[in-house]
């Protein structure tokens, strides 16, 4: 009773509601996979525009389940322009010597009706460090919609180091919205 979910995705994650549902796919044209960090003032947003996932879930046994995303540090879409052009420098992203970042589960388990944590590593600029991801599904949604998120501090992996706080927050807070694709 394993439902298997392959999904462009970020290092997020989907998950299927439905009972011996056949391999699913998302629709990468409604998900998106992001992050925010507080600037000052501002809050500044970026977009993974390239990203994969490969997601297994048993909603019968989620600790049966698993989650693989990677993400192109490249191909970023930011909210502010003079980020944008940063983020992929060595300050920040590194994009050249680390084009990828990737997300691994270890474990996933149920938190309430709708709600699930999916716990596992994430690597970025070559630091691995143990993160939570929270997913809530819609169960009113037609097709499949997860709500995913959770938190990082950038300077667990050396993004921005020469930033202090006082320039952008060392937290970052992930996101992602998952829709099936029927």
């Amino acid at each position: 009773m394993k439902h298997a979910l392959t999904i462009a995705a970020a290092c997020m994650v989907g998950i299927s509601h439905q009972a011996n549902a056949e391999p699913l796919t998302v629709d990468y044209a409604e998900s998106r996979l992001g992050f925010e960090v507080q600037s000052g003032e501002r809050l500044i947003s970026g977009t993974f525009n390239t990203w994969t996932a490969e997601i297994e879930f048993d909603a019968a046994d989620p600790e049966n389940s698993s989650f693989s995303v990677v993400v192109s540090t490249a191909d970023v879409a930011m909210s502010d322009a003079l980020v944008a052009s940063i983020l992929p420098s060595p300050d920040w992203l590194n994009a050249t010597a680390f084009p990828t970042g990737q997300f691994f589960s270890e474990s996933v388990s149920h938190q309430s009706e709708d709600t699930y944590l999916a716990t596992g590593v994430l690597t970025l600029l070559g630091q691995a460090h143990q993160i939570d991801l929270t997913i809530r599904i819609d169960p009113t949604a037609g097709d499949l919609i997860a709500k995913v998120s959770g938190e990082i501090d950038r300077s667990d992996f050396g993004i921005g180091e020469s930033f202090g706080p006082e320039i952008a927050s060392t937290t970052v807070v992930l996101s992602a919205h998952i829709v099936e694709r029927p």
